[in-house]
């Protein structure tokens, strides 16, 4: 009997600690939050997750470069009136970017088409924000030279709603995204603290919550940073010095 009374009193304490451990493993946090600019952070039980979700007409956005490189912060403290700076895309060890750049109607680099990322950021000359799977759907003739801001990047982790799982790699680092979810906002997200596969990422974005249609991968790892000034807040996780960043400015500041 007495084996069997200590099995049950395992059994209960156990049912009464999994709730609790339940609910700590998962928290989120608004530190910024209004109609046009959310930043929120998830802690999990391995990583925090840092998601910012922008309304993109309220917004400016340019891709600026630097060669020499810079981190986050040196590009976030020259650019007056900047509100939020991520890192880019890829880059090689001269840091010239791998993949299509434009920074302010200056092409950087063109289309890489032996590589094979799908994932369009770009801005117009009208201001208009795109966000474009190119395996869906190729730029158009010309369509190129209409761009005054634009990154190529990727894999893809998000797809039509659909997370996209990569079993072949299982290597674990920091993490930059960018996405647009159903309301036609961006989001982007970067681990803060801890590391991920590919797979958690889109195992994780692809809750309904989020509401993301497409996203795909930034330059990661140790390249992974933002900045953020945003009315009275000022939170940063900073990168080492890297060659491209996304920015975002007030429209009407």
């Amino acid at each position: 009997m007495r084996p069997m009374v200590i099995m049950i009193g395992i059994f209960a304490l156990c049912y009464l600690i999994t709730p609790v451990i339940a609910q700590d493993s998962e928290k989120s946090q608004e530190f910024v939050s209004d109609e046009n600019f959310k930043y929120t952070e998830w802690k999990l039980s391995d990583i925090t997750l840092v998601v910012i979700s922008i309304k993109p007409n309220a917004f400016k956005f340019v891709v600026a470069y630097s060669n020499p490189p810079k981190t986050v912060q040196e590009f976030h403290e020259a650019a007056q009136g900047c509100i939020l700076t991520i890192n880019g895309g890829y880059w090689d060890d001269d840091y010239k970017p791998t993949d299509l750049c434009i920074s302010n109607g200056k092409l950087i680099k063109g289309i890489n088409k032996a590589n094979g990322h799908y994932g369009l950021f770009a801005v117009t000359k009208n201001n208009r924000v795109i966000l474009r799977d190119l395996h869906e759907k190729s730029l158009a003739e010309g369509e190129l030279n209409t761009f005054q801001q634009a990154i190529k990047s990727g894999p893809h982790v998000i797809r039509n709603r659909k997370p996209i799982f990569n079993k072949s790699s299982k290597t674990i680092h920091q993490r930059s995204i960018i996405g647009r979810d159903n309301q036609g906002r961006i989001i982007i997200v970067q681990t803060r603290t801890g590391r991920a596969t590919y797979d958690r990422m889109a195992e994780l974005l692809s809750r309904p919550e989020l509401g993301i249609v497409n996203a795909f991968n930034l330059d990661g790892g140790p390249s992974t940073g933002f900045y953020l000034t945003y009315k009275d807040r000022v939170i940063q996780k900073m990168s080492w010095p890297i060659s491209s960043v996304i920015q975002v400015f007030p429209e009407n500041p």
